[in-house]
């Protein structure tokens, strides 16, 4: 069979999709074309060189198709691939057409929709209004329309069913793959200068994400507080991620002194970075309201640093029995949770543990197979 993967959302900034295919493409290309398939990755033309490098390794390049369509904005991603995916994909011959971008355009080859989540359901206050909109207008009409689907989870798989009557038979689940270039960092000098590049304290709790409402940073950061005047007071909270649609209530809580209360703010920071945040922090906190999978708690694991995140949408599925689990909504619960994770070094070193044994759950190789066998029971049934 002939595959095509749609690829042109890709570019430099780090997110959930990009993490996901960066480092399951490479890995999907090998098995169809170790059994005689054939992959057409479709990129954006203006895809820098070293994330093509990334995305498709270079010996495989002949299969790597530069469309006229540009990543963003997202309404010139949309009209210029009305015309384009269907003509394009009949030239290629595509049978199957792997896809992760509202809505589906309509081609002549069958579809495999790959779905996030559907948060928008589940929190439209934390969306601007043109946004929430369209993808009211659009999500519904593609889940139905697409001949299969692929969820980050289990969580996300039963959003699809309770909310848009989709046959479960329908939906496959393929995790996101825990990124290789994610471990515990040795390297003196490297930790020393991402210390002192974020002005790093000694000894810190970091959450990771963008700067939005759902991923409860207010609730975060009450809890924090009441955690240092429980006795806690040489730790700290670092807060990385970029701003994003939503955050006025956190500065309100926090006014114009969130030093005073041991938290500090270090704005994106970039994937080579990361890694080090990871292993200098004694903690991840991601308390989020909702999410369709949750890639720092992979991360953090991949990095040996213990976890506390919420006992509710895909989190509680990801971490498992490798994260103290608590109640999003609950201040008291989080502030608890972080009493515990402050202040028992027994209790962190068990995690670190328990994160390890985990991620072998979260490979490219098993995110690959899952989506071959997806394929392979669409194209069966044809």
């Amino acid at each position: 069979m002939i595959v095509g993967f749609n690829a042109v959302i890709i570019d430099a900034l780090s997110t959930g999709t990009r993490q996901r295919d960066l480092h399951t493409v490479p890995c999907l290309m090998r098995m169809l074309l170790d059994r005689g398939d054939r992959p057409v990755i479709y990129t954006a033309a203006t895809l820098p060189a070293p994330l093509l490098d990334r995305l498709v390794p270079p010996e495989y390049q002949t299969h790597v198709v530069r469309t006229p369509i540009p990543t963003l904005p997202t309404y010139r991603r949309i009209l210029s691939g009305i015309p384009y995916w269907g003509r394009q994909t009949r030239r290629d011959r595509i049978d199957i057409f792997h896809t992760s971008y509202y809505p589906l355009q309509p081609v002549s080859a069958r579809t495999v929709f790959h779905v996030n989540d559907v948060r928008f359901l589940h929190h439209p206050e934390t969306y601007k209004r043109s946004r929430y909109l369209f993808l009211k207008a659009v999500v519904g009409n593609t889940i139905r329309k697409a001949d299969r689907i692929i969820a980050i989870s289990e969580d996300t798989k039963r959003d699809l069913v309770n909310f848009f009557q989709k046959d479960p038979d329908d939906i496959d689940v393929a995790y996101i793959p825990a990124s290789p270039a994610f471990s515990k960092v040795e390297d003196e000098e490297k930790l020393q200068a991402v210390r002192s590049r974020y002005r790093l304290p000694a000894r810190f709790v970091l959450f990771v994400g963008h700067l939005e409402p759902r991923k409860n940073l207010k609730n975060l950061a009450e809890a924090f507080i009441a955690a240092r005047q429980d006795g806690l007071g040489e730790w700290h909270l670092v807060i990385a991620g970029p701003e994003d649609f939503g955050v006025e209530n956190l500065w309100k809580r926090l006014g114009d002194r969130p030093a005073a209360h041991g938290i500090s703010f270090t704005g994106y920071v970039p994937d080579e970075d990361l890694a080090a945040l990871y292993t200098l922090s004694s903690a991840l906190a991601f308390p989020s309201q909702h999410e369709g999978f949750g890639i720092p708690l992979i991360e953090a694991m991949a990095c040996e640093t213990p976890i506390l995140t919420s006992n509710s949408s895909a989190l509680r599925e990801v971490a498992g029995d490798a994260a103290i689990l608590i109640d999003p909504f609950d201040i008291g619960s989080i502030t608890a949770g972080l009493g515990r994770l402050m202040g028992e070094e027994s209790l962190r070193r068990q995690l670190v543990q328990k994160g390890r044994e985990r991620l072998q759950r979260f490979t490219p190789e098993k995110t690959a197979e899952a989506i071959l066998a997806s394929y392979d029971r669409l194209f069966i049934s044809r």
